[in-house]
């Protein structure tokens, strides 16, 4: 991997994590549950898919029963302590890359060494993510599989619809 490619990576999942991060806090709201958590209301919420945005927020017209729901929270909750140690992780070595970077000791080899181990955390959550996205959509009914999967293409289509420079054109 050239040092552009690696460059590129440590960018995009910067980004990626910016936008996930609220997902390794704790979101519990076990007091009031009529009360949404700080990360509900803005619109946050536990688990995520690829994109950073939440699996649930996919699921939230699907009638899910309450077995399932429990089920969900429950997978959740199992992988949010290894989900919080690799961002954690993430977090730190790029703190660390920075400053290597910035400072008068820059050594080449450490931040090699900084950046692979940066990928195979960022690696090991991508796995750990989509385990998690599979097992929760092994709950679904067929019907709420179709039902999200035309969900999430015309929420793609509306994204694709956004970036698509002809309607950035001035009328």
């Amino acid at each position: 991997m050239n040092y552009q490619n690696i460059s590129r990576f440590l960018l995009i999942s910067s980004m990626a994590l910016g936008v996930s991060l609220p997902v390794s806090a704790n979101t519990s709201t076990d007091k009031n549950p009529d009360c949404k958590s700080r990360y509900e209301s803005h619109g946050h919420h536990e688990g995520f898919n690829d994109e950073g945005r939440s699996i649930t927020h996919h699921m939230r017209n699907l009638n899910l029963t309450d077995e399932q729901k429990s089920k969900i929270k429950t997978l959740e909750q199992s992988n949010s302590q290894a989900m919080q140690e690799k961002f954690k992780a993430l977090r730190e070595t790029k703190m660390e890359i920075r400053k290597i970077s910035m400072s008068g000791n820059y050594d080449e080899a450490k931040v090699k060494a900084l950046a692979e181990s940066d990928a195979k955390n960022m690696a090991e959550l991508t796995v750990l993510h989509a385990r998690t996205s599979n097992q929760i959509y092994q709950l679904l009914t067929p019907e709420q599989r179709k039902q999200m999967e035309e969900q999430r293409s015309k929420f793609e289509s509306m994204q694709k619809g956004k970036r698509n420079p002809e309607n950035m054109k001035p009328n």
